[in-house]
């Protein structure tokens, strides 16, 4: 697959749940030949409309990926746990119509390493081809921690 060199970072907030106007700058983006696609949340209503807009397009032509954590007191930490974890990919996977995550990207995990029931589900889902890739963005001082953890493939 050829990845565009520009891709497309979304935000239900920034569209102020605007179907209209999101599925027209998704629209816009395909036809311009962006094929690279990056949700920063995993709600299912904004990712039901992109099924929607890329219904057009082979599935396998597109790389889609989300942000994992959800919006919590504490941080994006206690949304990595299982429960709320499971809650939301089921969601943004199989109830949304995308089929498949390229990429789930997660926010600084707690000491840089997920919770062993939640890297369980991740490796399921990687199995079942669900999901292809887990990313973490991390400081540059935790880089070691991160890399010898082997929870994500992109840092």
């Amino acid at each position: 697959m050829a990845l565009s060199t520009v891709g497309l970072r979304l935000s239900w907030d920034t569209f102020n749940k605007n179907r209209n106007t999101a599925a027209t700058l998704m629209t816009t983006a395909l036809e311009n030949g962006i094929n690279t696609f990056h949700f920063d949340t995993t709600d299912l209503d904004l990712l039901k409309l992109a099924a929607e807009v890329f219904s057009v397009v082979d599935r396998k032509l597109l790389f889609i990926g989300c942000t994992a954590h959800g919006r919590t007191i504490d941080g994006p930490a206690t949304s990595y746990e299982l429960v709320p974890l499971r809650s939301r990919l089921k969601g943004a996977i199989k109830e949304s119509g995308l089929i498949w995550l390229d990429m789930l990207a997660f926010e600084r995990p707690i000491n840089y390493v997920l919770p062993e029931d939640s890297r369980a589900f991740l490796r399921s889902l990687k199995e079942a081809r669900m999901l292809r890739y887990t990313s973490a963005t991390v400081d540059l001082a935790d880089m070691d921690e991160v890399i010898m953890s082997g929870d994500f493939n992109v840092i």
